[in-house]
C-alpha cells in the first residue's frame, strides 16, 4: 500500500440464516458489526469496526414451527376472572380480536364487567413487555407495562361493556424467540382498579410481528438555472 489515500470498494452478502434483528434491551443487546484490520508490522496492527443495523427477513422469528403457529395468530382470545371482595363479587371477561399484530396495526379489546360489589371499579389496559436474558446459567427478567387506555368507572351493583382500541407503536420491537441467549415477549393486560383491594388482572398472549416497511419518499428535484456570464 503506497502513501496517500487508498480506497478499496467491496460488497458482502448477509448469510441466509435465521438471525434475530438488532436489539438493545435492559440486560443485553444483539448487534452486528463490520470489522476491518490493517497490519502495518508484526507489532503494529490497526483495527476498526462499524455497527450495522440488521432487520431479519423472517416474518415469524420463532425458534420452531410449532412456536411459529402459536395456536393461530388470527384466532380470537378470551379469558374470564371472578374475584370476591369483602363487599361482593366482580366478574371480568376480556376478549381480543386476535393474537398477532403488526407494528403500527390496531386491534379492538372487548371487556365485560359485572360488578356485584358495593364499590366502583375502573378497568385499565396495558401492553406488557417481558425481556428474558440467559447467560452462564444465570437468568434475568425485565418487565414493563405500557398503559394504552383507561375505561369508564363501573358503579357498584351494575354492569358495563366497552371496547378499547390497541394501537401497536411502530417503534416497538417485534416478538422474537430465535436467539439462544434472549427473547422478547408481550401480553395484553387488563386490570380492575378497586379501592382498598389489590388490582385484579387478566393477561392474554400478544405476538407483535414485523410491520411492512414504508415506501421511501423521493426527494423533489430542484431546477437549476444557468445564466450566461458576460465576456
Amino acid at each position: 500500500m503506497g502513501p496517500g489515500t487508498n480506497v478499496y470498494p467491496f460488497s458482502f452478502v448477509i448469510p441466509n440464516r435465521d438471525m434475530p434483528s438488532s436489539y438493545k434491551g435492559k440486560w443485553g443487546e444483539i448487534t452486528y458489526s463490520l470489522r476491518a484490520r490493517l497490519t502495518q508490522s508484526i507489532w503494529l496492527v490497526h483495527k476498526t469496526k462499524t455497527e450495522i443495523p440488521f432487520l431479519t427477513k423472517s416474518e415469524f422469528p420463532f425458534a420452531s414451527k410449532s412456536e411459529m403457529i402459536i395456536i393461530g395468530l388470527k384466532e380470537q382470545q378470551s379469558a374470564t376472572r371472578i374475584s370476591f371482595a369483602a363487599s361482593g363479587k366482580v366478574t371480568m371477561t376480556v376478549t381480543s380480536e386476535k393474537m398477532g399484530l403488526k407494528q403500527g396495526e390496531a386491534m379492538g379489546v372487548f371487556v365485560e364487567v359485572l360488578n356485584e360489589s358495593a364499590r366502583s371499579v375502573t378497568p385499565k389496559f396495558y401492553v406488557c413487555e417481558k425481556q428474558t436474558f440467559v447467560a452462564q446459567s444465570t437468568k434475568r427478567v425485565h418487565t414493563r407495562d405500557i398503559l394504552f387506555g383507561t375505561g369508564d368507572s363501573v358503579p357498584a351493583e351494575s354492569s358495563c361493556s366497552l371496547t378499547k382500541v390497541l394501537i401497536i407503536p411502530p417503534q416497538l420491537p417485534p416478538t422474537f424467540f430465535n436467539c439462544c441467549m434472549m427473547k422478547l415477549e408481550y401480553r395484553i393486560k387488563v386490570t380492575l382498579d378497586v379501592p382498598l383491594v389489590r388490582d385484579q388482572e387478566i393477561k392474554l398472549p400478544l405476538v407483535i410481528l414485523k410491520g411492512s416497511p414504508k415506501p421511501r419518499q423521493q426527494k423533489q428535484k430542484r431546477s437549476i438555472w444557468f445564466r450566461k456570464l458576460p465576456g
